[in-house]
Order: C-alpha cells, then structure tokens, then sequence
C-alpha cells in the first residue's frame, strides 16, 4: 500500500488527482461516513482545512472541541492514532497524526461508524495519511511563495508609480489597489494630517465612521510607531473609541519621512485569516514607508511648482506693466486656453505647460519699443514688422528656463495661423503645435472682446461668429468648434 500512494503521487499532474487515489485506496481500510485533513499554517501557528468530504460542515462543528479538549495536541504529541467519542453526542472519531521528522504539521479527522470498521493495519493509513499531508503542506509553501511574490511585484509596481506620480489622491488610489490585491481586509483607509495637524480620510475601503482623537489612527501617529491588536475588544486602550463593535483586529503604520508623521495606513479586520500575519506587517511596513516617500516628494513638487508659477506670474505683471492697454488680457487668455484645454481632455501635465505659455505668450514685448506698444492709433507696416518680432524674442527669453522649455515653443507659434499665412515661420496646420493651436484662439477672442484705442470691442456672439468665419484659415476647425460651444 505505502508504494501504491508513492507511485499515485509520482505519476499525478495535480493535488486533485492525489487526493481521488489516496480516497481511493483508503476506503479498503476505513468506513467513514465524512472526514477532513488539517495542516497547520506555520506563519498564524492554525490549522487549516485542506481537504474535506462534502459533510466538511458537520467536521468543523466538532473540530472546535477536539482542538479545546486537547486530544488534537495529544494525539500530534504521541504520534499516536486515537479513537475518540465525545460524551454528548453519539459519535466516534478517529485521529490520524501527521507527523515528519518527529514534527507535528497537521492531522486527519475521520467519522466512523464503529472501530470495527478496519480491516487493515492503522500503519499502513498512517503513512498514506502522513504522504499526503506533506503533499498538502508543499501546496502550502507553493502558495506562500506565490503570495510573497505577488506582494514584492506590487511594491515594485508602487516604486514605479512613485517616480512618475505628481498626484497625491492617484498615488493613494494605487495604493488602495494594492491593498485590496495583497492584504484582504474588511476596512481599510489612509489619512494625513492637515496644516493644523487635523487627520483627514484621503481614502478608504467601507469606511464609514469618524476619525476621532481617541482612536488607532491618532495613537499611531502619536505614538510615532507601528500597532498591531490582535483582540480590539479586549484592548483598554481603545474602549472609548467610537469604531464599529464588530472589529476584531487591527494593523497600523505611521506614515513618516524623514522624523516627519504625514498621516497613518490602517487596515481592518483580515479576512481569509484569524489575525494579521508577520508577512503582512513586513509587506505593509515597507508600503507604508514607501508611501510616505512618495507624499513627501509630491509635497515638495507641488511647493516647488507653486514657486514656478509665481516666477511666472511676476514676469507676466512685468508685461502689463510695459503695455497697459493689454492688463487683464493675459489672465483673460490664460482662463480662455485652459478652458478649452480641459474641454479638450488634454493630460494634467499639456494643461500646465499651457497655463505657463499662456501666461507668458507676450513676454517677448519686453523688447519692443513702449513708443510703438503704446501708440493710440494704427500701426505702421515697420511698427507692426516691430511687433511680429514678439514671439521670437519670448522664445528666446523663456527657453533658457529649464521648466519653460516646452512653454517656449507655444509661444513662437501662437500667432501662427491653420492656413500657413501667420507668423513668425509660417507654419501651416498640424505642423502647428496643438497647444500654440489652442491659445492662439484665446488670445484672438480676448482681443476681439477687449477695448482698444485703435478698435471698439465685439460683443461675444460677434466673436464667435468671427471665429466661424476664420475655422480652417486662421483657426483649427476641430478647436474652432470646442470655442464655440466652451465660450457661447
């Protein structure tokens, strides 16, 4: 018999097959009405139901007292089978340890009818029992490893997102995902702290009860370290708090950088297990780390770039300064572009770098002559040969800005027109760039709109209509027609 259960193992192409010929073979040597095979979990130190008949229901409302009453223990630390018939009730039991290497890592439960049922030697079932519970324990590890793997690929995955991400409500939307995939739990959620170091829910999974002072979020971010409560019930230090009553365990993480707290990670309730495991705490100690990371640099990002639009917006008073007939236009021009850009769908990092070229899209008047810029009446063809110099001369200047390099090409071509006939290169349609495309509308529908000395101002169905009129000569016809339906 024991080389019969090697050889279905050997020649087997999966745990199923393993088990239909263990089953197979073991009913020559026992009657049971249902059975069950348990191996312990060494990363929870339970046992686990690997294998069970289809009554595995009637087993698991027996399985509770046998563990109680310590005749599993008894049985894994003898070695020995053990017949067993709990008082209040008309059931016989038998026990098979498995046992490798002198270690328990699991045991067999079978209901039998009577302990006349064998007709073989319990040896024999012993060793086919311990077979392929080591079978099962290798599934076991297999599946350990998988989950291992799996959650070092998200971390990686979360690594590669923090390099790229500007965005701190996309990178903790990332971060939710990875926590559903890996770390299954009831509730979960992230919160920072606020300039006035309120906690603030930023995202969640089910979480629908107030963060108070008095709970776990708070005392990690006090406590500057890490909690793990395998029995919230029981636990003094929360019995105030106002979390729901069926909490059973919780796992949080400061979220710190550099001696700094930003907020906490904390997870409810796993699901699939009885407590959190140390994997789990090793997993989410490095997230909540990596984490941090990432909100501490997108902090600095977004001061770093509120420092660049306030570069911009004093070169952009700077302007208005020089050429008064035009303040308010460049702000007027900016709002028009970038509604026409988010109509457009353009990407956050396009609007940006639209923002700053609309900005800055007459900077290059800086150097033109203020007897020219501030004539009352109507140009000469040298003066206004002067000012087509405008867009150049703003190229020049912005390019030299490393985070204006992209904005420097917008507005070269924002007084280029669809039909080839602008200036300063002559560009003709798509050669154009889409952003130069949008803004040049902008800046022609705050000018038809605008006062002038030299013009009166359109009413806005008078600009629309002229920007109908110009579609596929002075202007993009697709953005043509968002105008027409952003600004009407």
């Amino acid at each position: 018999m024991p080389q019969e259960i090697l050889e279905i193992i050997a020649k087997a192409e999966g745990d199923q097959e393993v088990l239909d010929g263990f089953l197979k073979k073991a009913k020559d040597l026992i009657n049971y009405d249902w059975w069950g095979m348990y191996i312990l979990n060494e990363e929870t130190n339970q046992y686990e139901v690997r294998a069970k008949s289809n009554e595995a229901k009637k087993i698991e409302t027996n399985i509770d007292f046998l563990i109680e009453d310590g005749i599993i223990d008894w049985v894994l630390r003898n070695y020995k089978p053990r017949f067993i018939s709990p008082i209040t009730d008309n059931l016989l039991f038998f026990i098979i340890p498995i046992v490798i290497a002198k270690k328990p890592i699991g045991f067999v439960v079978f209901k039998i009818s009577s302990k006349q049922a064998f007709n073989k030697n319990l040896h024999s079932l012993s060793l086919q029992a311990t077979l392929l519970g080591l079978m099962f324990q290798g599934t076991m590890y297999r599946e350990s490893v998988w989950d291992k793997v799996n959650k070092l690929k998200f971390l990686m995955e979360i690594a590669q997102k923090i390099t790229f991400s500007t965005n701190v409500d996309r990178l903790l939307e990332s971060i939710m995902e990875v926590l559903n995939n890996t770390v299954r739990t009831e509730y979960s959620c992230i919160s920072l702290l606020d300039e006035n170091k309120k906690l603030i829910l930023k995202k969640s999974s089910d979480f629908k009860w107030p963060i108070k002072p008095t709970e776990v979020c708070y005392f990690v971010i006090n406590h500057a370290k890490p909690i793990h409560i395998s029995d919230f019930k029981q636990d003094i230090r929360f019995k105030n708090s106002m979390e729901p009553s069926n909490l059973r365990n919780v796992l949080s993480f400061p979220l710190e950088t550099q001696n700094t707290i930003l907020g906490a990670l904390t997870l409810y309730n796993r699901l699939g297990l009885p407590d959190f495991t140390k994997d789990d705490f090793i997993f989410l100690f490095a997230l909540s780390n990596q984490a941090a990371l990432a909100i501490k640099l997108i902090s600095l990002y977004d001061k770093l770039k509120k420092a660049y639009k306030e570069t911009v917006l004093a070169l952009a008073e700077a302007i208005e300064a020089k050429d008064p007939y035009t303040r308010g236009h460049i702000e007027r021009v900016t709002r028009y572009a970038l509604m026409l850009a988010k109509e457009m769908k353009f990407k956050p990092s396009d609007i940006e770098t639209l923002e700053f070229a609309s900005l800055l899209h007459d900077i290059g008047k800086i150097g033109i002559s203020e007897a020219i810029l501030k004539k009352p009446g109507k140009l000469t063809a040298q003066e206004f040969r002067e000012i087509m110099k405008h867009p150049v001369i703003g190229e020049q200047i912005v390019k030299k800005v490393s985070f204006l390099k992209k904005a420097s090409i917008i507005i070269r071509q924002h007084h280029e027109r669809f039909d080839g006939s602008g200036y300063p290169d002559g560009l003709k349609g798509k050669k154009i760039e889409k952003l130069s495309r949008i803004l040049a509308i902008a800046d022609a529908f705050d000018a038809m709109t605008s006062e002038r000395p030299y013009k009166k101002k359109l009413n806005i169905e008078q600009a629309l209509e002229e920007i109908k009129r110009n579609k596929g000569k002075q202007f993009d016809p697709e953005i043509c027609e968002v105008a027409l339906k952003v600004f009407g």
